[in-house]
């Protein structure tokens, strides 16, 4: 008989599954547990399934194998961590990591296999040189352990050792709140003495409806490391702060230009602490990465710091950039990445407890929906806890306003929900949407967060890549042309995302482009090889002019609004400064499309009408335009507050490459905007309404 798979979802239990049940001899089997023998004191068998009753239970400190045979097979404790068996046993929901006062500081740990856990205490020897000091052994209890040291212990540092299975390591407080350069060292702060001046004044973004807002993705790196920028703390938090800032045209950059564009938000791109593997923070100019790669989730990033040696710097200065772009009523929202780490079987999450923290098959294999083969096993409950406390703890600590979950359908659903529920205790206005993707990961596909089941989580919304792909093709595909490059065919799926027939507006992140993929106008240019400059450029205008008009929440990628190119690239996350830098040259020779973006924001923002939020608002208030030619799109959205002084606004745009006519409600319409000409503005129209080829337009009447 062969014994194909041994595993524990009870303390008392073991099973095992054989290529052949009947030749099965139980006095020939043996249980050990560290250096203890377990008797077996009964079994039944189930098909091919043997289920040994225990004489007592598991010691999870301590490996479990079972000799049959002769042969030694290793029990796997996998399956019982899922268990209420387990969480009711080990499961603590109290304070972790280094809990500060000025008269002593507590240590807590969870890490129910170890053996030992000793708190390290380091004495700094130069900037990046630190020797242990003294350790000092943690008491348990459940899995817990503990220690506090009296004193004020700001800018301590520490670490701790941890044995397991008669290995030791040393390993980063995952609660830590800052760390020495690079990350391998966690220091004890006392947060409130990196609050800025008038922190306590600071407050989030108020938005009654996710509708209400427009996101604008932004790497902090690409959007001051251009010489153009004329920023002088260059791919810094402080970068963000600064007023005044021109482009060698003398055109406003960086924060001015935000401001000037008009968006409500900034998404930042990973600005927690990311590995020293992607970015070298001794030589933070040398590397470039995106920085989806988590190293210590509560801490930021060092590369961002203008001195990443001291572990105050990078907290005051991002709280510095914050406050100012609550000053400046941006809110913000941070790019999270709790799907996978980038250490992997070498993590800290590993080295506390094997295997808890990540995701695994039934056969045993790391799951790898996230691509990096170590997707974070969210649905175990103190994965759950520790990610809940790492967001709630960059909601309260730093003010964010939002949240962009990376790969979130990875994430299930009970954890958002919980996530969502935390959040909106703290902040009533905060975002939460993120990337509804379907992967390959071991959870039922009904307890994912992914676009499919976005009923199942009603205030949070997902990034919409079918409005995306009917848009511009397929991301994968450059011979797919989208509606916006002339593929009519396109249009029936546009009317059916603008009518949230797969998700309600609320919960529609609408975007062209982001981080991801070719920027829309490299994607353009290269599904596009024939047309000529204006004509690409009238392209981007179609596009944002569905984007910021039709139901949902707009989202702009930095410097798609001057048409922003990577030379290309359809994937930089590595790719050095001068592919991902947002060249601000680009804003003067593009300056006509920019000013279509602005325009359309300031529209967008003016009259709430361009805001439904649900679909019973949607249904009752938005007409399209019938018998029309199928590269021309065209609807009516009707007021539905009755406070806007637009009682009708109908949105025409025309992707063919011939004008075109139509028929349109008859009332006294006014043109509001028409691409052609940015300075067309409150001009009667004249009929009949012709529409210019590659053009788009709004119209509106006063009238009810």
């Amino acid at each position: 008989m062969k014994i194909i798979n041994v595993y524990t979802d009870s303390f008392n239990k073991v099973t095992l599954i054989s290529d052949e049940i009947s030749q099965f001899k139980s006095y020939k089997l043996n249980v050990e547990n560290g250096r203890e023998k377990i008797s077996v004191i009964s079994y039944s068998i189930v098909d091919n399934t043997i289920i040994l009753n225990l004489s007592r239970e598991l010691n999870i400190k301590y490996y479990c194998f079972i000799e049959y045979e002769n042969v030694l097979y290793k029990v796997w404790y996998y399956p019982l961590y899922s268990t209420e068996e387990f969480n009711k046993k080990f499961f603590h929901n109290t304070s972790l990591g280094a809990i500060y006062t000025k008269e002593k500081t507590t240590f807590k740990l969870w890490s129910p296999p170890a053996s030992s856990v000793k708190l390290a205490i380091y004495e700094k020897i130069s900037p990046d040189s630190f020797n242990i000091k003294y350790m000092i052994d943690m008491k348990e209890y459940r899995g817990l352990w503990y220690t506090s040291i009296k004193g004020d212990l700001h800018e301590t540092y520490y670490n701790y050792h941890v044995t397991l299975y008669n290995n030791s390591n040393i390993v980063v407080d995952p609660y830590a709140v800052s760390v020495n350069i690079n990350g391998l060292i966690g220091v004890v702060l006392d947060l409130k003495g990196t609050d800025p001046p008038m922190w306590h004044d600071d407050t989030y973004i108020d938005v009654k409806k996710y509708t209400d807002s427009i996101i604008y993705e932004v790497s902090l790196r690409d959007l001051s490391s251009h010489a153009s920028s004329g920023v002088s703390n260059s791919k810094k938090f402080l970068s963000l702060t600064e007023k005044n800032t021109k482009s060698p045209q003398g055109l406003s950059t960086c924060l001015d230009h935000i401001l000037e564009l008009g968006i409500t938000h900034l998404q930042l791109m990973p600005i927690f602490d990311f590995s020293y593997e992607s970015v070298d923070e001794r030589y933070s100019d040398k590397d470039y990465n995106w920085g989806y790669d988590p190293q210590n989730y509560n801490v930021p990033e060092g590369s961002y710091a203008s001195d990443a040696y001291q572990p105050l710097c990078r907290i005051i200065e991002l709280k510095k950039m914050i406050y100012c772009l609550h000053k400046n009523n941006i809110g913000i929202n941070m790019d999270v990445v709790y799907n996978h780490v980038y250490h992997g079987w070498a993590d800290n999450f590993q080295n506390i407890f094997p295997d808890y923290y990540f995701r695994f098959s039934q056969k045993k294999i790391p799951c790898s929906g996230s691509g990096c083969g170590n997707d974070l096993a969210s649905e175990h409950l103190m994965v759950r806890k520790f990610i809940t406390d790492s967001v709630t703890f960059w909601a309260r600590e730093y003010h964010i306003d939002g949240f962009r979950f990376d790969l979130m359908g990875l994430i299930d659903i009970d954890t958002m929900k919980l996530i969502e529920n935390k959040l909106h205790k703290i902040n009533r206005s905060v975002m939460i949407y993120g990337e509804g993707w379907t992967l390959n990961t071991s959870l039922a596909e009904q307890n994912k967060s992914t676009f499919n089941n976005a009923k199942s989580l009603d205030n949070i919304a997902f990034f919409n890549d079918r409005i995306r792909d009917c848009l511009k093709g397929n991301v994968f595909d450059l011979k797919d042309r989208g509606f916006i490059m002339g593929d009519a065919s396109k249009g029936k799926i546009l009317r059916e995302c603008i009518m949230s027939q797969y998700i309600s507006p609320e919960q529609s992140v609408n975007y062209s482009s982001c981080h991801d993929n070719h920027t829309l106008w490299d994607r353009i240019s290269l599904s596009c090889t024939h047309e000529t400059i204006e004509e690409k450029k009238k392209m981007v205008k179609l596009c944002s002019t569905i984007i910021l008009t039709c139901p949902g929440i707009p989202f702009i990628y930095s410097g798609e609004e001057f048409c922003r190119s990577k030379q290309g690239e359809h994937n930089s996350f590595n790719s050095p400064d001068y592919i991902n830098c947002i060249e601000w040259n680009k804003k003067y020779e593009f300056m006509d499309v920019f000013n279509h973006y602005k325009k359309l924001i300031h529209i967008r923002k003016s009259h709430s009408l361009f805001r439904l939020y649900s679909r019973d608002t949607l249904l009752n208030n938005l007409i399209f335009i019938e018998n029309i030619p199928e590269d021309i799109l065209a609807f009516t959205i009707k007021d539905y507050t009755g406070r806007d002084n637009w009682k009708h606004a109908l949105i025409a745009v025309n992707v063919g490459r011939k004008d075109r006519h139509i028929d349109i409600p008859n009332m006294k319409w006014k043109v509001a905007l028409d691409s052609n000409n940015i300075k067309i503005e409150n001009i009667i129209l004249k009929k009949p309404f012709i529409l210019q080829s590659l053009s788009s337009y709004i119209l509106y009447t006063e009238e009810d």
